[in-house]
């Protein structure tokens, strides 16, 4: 099984858990947050293919530690995907294109699962797309010997460059949080837009109620113009 990092935020704290597992309909996630039964929250899936999907959920069971997770009515292509991912054997089949059937609301607290490295030490969140290449053996220390290279011309002798270290984990949380923050923001525009989609409705009313009001007006002045004529 993989190792999957699962970190809460709800806009206001952050907590640092983790994905221990698959139940019937959904995640186990052992964490210190304790929802109530029924919560809405989003899972936003960094790894796998899913490329922060958000996916809809519900708290469906909470135990010391963990919390039962109730993806509601996943398809069977993504559910197989969250699968592979979870198993640390990830999938390189593409994100299925349809809508999905559930989506959280903008709003809800979020779970953000990423990462981790499969039983042979391998990054769950690489897709191989090809077979992956044997490992090259490790350097043979050579012994010391008098034998030295020319220097290049200006008596400068050339220096090996230092070895660059891999990302270490300050950067991939500040990454992490950068993520964070894009789906706040991501989540306040989308309030927004409902918000004017809501406005454009009343006025679509109110303008529908004006015309309705005039073309009464309008056929009681003829009225009276009729009977004025008469």
């Amino acid at each position: 099984m993989a190792s999957l990092r699962a970190v809460y935020d709800d806009g206001k704290r952050h907590s640092d858990g983790k994905v221990v597992g698959l139940w019937s309909s959904g995640l186990v996630v052992e964490t210190e947050v304790v929802l109530p039964i029924g919560s809405p929250v989003a899972l936003v899936v960094l790894s796998g293919g899913f490329d922060g999907e958000r996916l809809g959920a519900q708290v469906a069971g909470v135990e010391k530690g963990r919390l039962l997770l109730d993806l509601l009515g996943l398809d069977t292509a993504r559910w197989s995907l969250l699968q592979a991912l979870i198993d640390g054997k990830p999938r390189a089949d593409a994100l299925p294109v349809g809508p999905l059937s559930s989506s959280p609301p903008a709003n809800a607290p979020a779970f953000i699962v990423s990462g981790g490295e499969d039983e042979l030490g391998d990054p769950t969140d690489a897709v191989p797309l090809a077979p992956a290449p044997r490992r090259a053996p490790a350097p043979v220390a050579v012994p010391h010997s008098e034998f030295q290279l020319p220097t290049p011309l200006g008596g400068a002798r050339a220096t090996s460059r230092p070895p660059t270290n891999p990302v270490d984990e300050d950067s991939s949380s500040a990454f992490e949080l950068q993520l964070m923050d894009l789906g706040r923001a991501k989540a306040a525009l989308e309030e927004e837009n409902q918000k004017l989609r809501a406005d454009l409705q009343r006025v679509t009313a109110l303008k529908s109620a004006l015309e309705d009001e005039l073309k009464e007006a309008l056929e009681r002045l003829d009225a009276i113009e009729r009977s004025l004529k008469r």
